[in-house]
C-alpha cells in the first residue's frame, strides 16, 4: 500500500491551516490513468511512497489567493526548503525561484 511522503502531508496540513474552509474535491496524490500512462509522474509510488500532491486551487473562491500561495511556496523553496521539486499551476510548470 502506498502512502504520501511526509513533506506532502506537511504541506497539505499547512495549507489546511491557512485555508480551513477550502474546497478539497480535487485534492489527491495517487496516480490516475493519465499519470500512469506517462510513466514518469511523481504521483506514481516509488518504494511505496508518492512524492506529489494535487491541491484544489479554489482556496477561498478568489483565484488571486491561489496565485499568492504558489509564490509563497516558491519563495520557501528558494530559501532552501528541499520539499519542493516543482509546482504545476494554471497550466504552467514552475521550478522554485533560483538566485
Amino acid at each position: 500500500m502506498s502512502k504520501l511522503c511526509a513533506a506532502g502531508v506537511q504541506l497539505r496540513e499547512q495549507i489546511d491551516d491557512d485555508y480551513p474552509d477550502r474546497d478539497r474535491k480535487s485534492d489527491g496524490w495517487i496516480a490516475d490513468a493519465r499519470h500512469l500512462s506517462k510513466g514518469t509522474s511523481d504521483h506514481i509510488p516509488r518504494d511505496g511512497i508518492v512524492r506529489a500532491i494535487d491541491i484544489d486551487s479554489d482556496l477561498s473562491a478568489h483565484k488571486e489567493e491561489a496565485y499568492a500561495l504558489v509564490e509563497k511556496i516558491r519563495k520557501c523553496a528558494k530559501k532552501g526548503d528541499k520539499r519542493i521539486k516543482y509546482i504545476i499551476f494554471d497550466g504552467k510548470i514552475m521550478s522554485p525561484i533560483l538566485g
